[in-house]
């Protein structure tokens, strides 16, 4: 078997296909026509030389091999979406601060690590805080 070959869509409907034993009813799941998913599994009953689903009285029924397959299946999709797209991780607590004081305001802004949604979104970790300004007491307190 050779990976670059294979087509990696496959297993997302043989999934849908697995989960569902019935053609109509995975394709609409993945938003693909019948004839679209009739041809995937056509495809994976070649790379997998087994029919996965057979003709029963009104329904369609898993192979053993089909039923074997689910689980490293699921496992194999969850790895490659966690691959893709991994889970947020929460900001380290170490984290950076600093101030800037002019026109009577006091500005404050922490950088903390950010994290790749964040940067997305254009804060880049940064949490501005404003703060009223009285004067020379307060600079002095700050200070101390």
């Amino acid at each position: 078997m050779n990976l670059r070959t294979l087509d990696l869509n496959l297993l997302v409907v043989l999934d849908a296909l697995l989960d569902e034993a019935h053609v109509t009813r995975a394709a609409d799941r993945l938003c693909l026509s019948q004839s679209a998913t009739s041809a995937a599994l056509a495809r994976c009953r070649d790379l997998f030389n087994d029919e996965l689903l057979e003709r029963g009285r009104g329904t369609m029924r898993l192979t053993p091999l089909a039923q074997s397959l689910r689980a490293p299946l699921k496992s194999v999709l969850g790895g490659i979406t966690e691959l893709i797209d991994p889970p947020v991780m929460p900001a380290a607590s170490n984290s950076t601060e600093t101030e800037d004081h002019h026109g009577g305001f006091s500005g404050s802004v922490r950088a903390g690590p950010a994290d790749a949604k964040t940067s997305a979104v254009g804060t880049g970790g940064l949490t501005p805080s404003v703060q009223g300004w009285t004067g020379a007491d307060q600079a002095e307190n700050r200070i101390t």
